[in-house]
């Protein structure tokens, strides 16, 4: 699923005036500071879980499947030994 992208929202701070920004004002610069702060934070972890999929494909899957083989392997090995010796309990 791609990522959803938004339209950027640029923030111009007004004229230096004498008239300080109102209260609402002020809230909706601190929420849409906050958004553009989760939006990149969202971006960061949807990098980072695409090279951790990128690994797990690469590095990961093979070992497990060659640890799969060499159980086989092994259960191969006792059950020929098990034919030809009485193994203890």
């Amino acid at each position: 699923m791609p990522p959803l992208r938004f339209p950027a929202l640029v923030l111009t701070p007004p004229a230096q005036t004498d008239n300080p920004l109102s209260p609402e004002q002020k809230t909706f610069n601190r929420l849409s500071q906050q958004i553009a702060k989760a939006r990149q934070q969202m971006s960061d972890w949807e990098s980072a879980m695409e090279a951790t999929r990128k690994r797990v494909l690469k590095d990961l899957l093979p070992l497990r499947d060659q640890h799969l083989q060499l159980r086989i392997q092994l259960l191969a090995q006792l059950d020929t030994i098990s034919l030809t010796q009485k193994l203890g309990k």
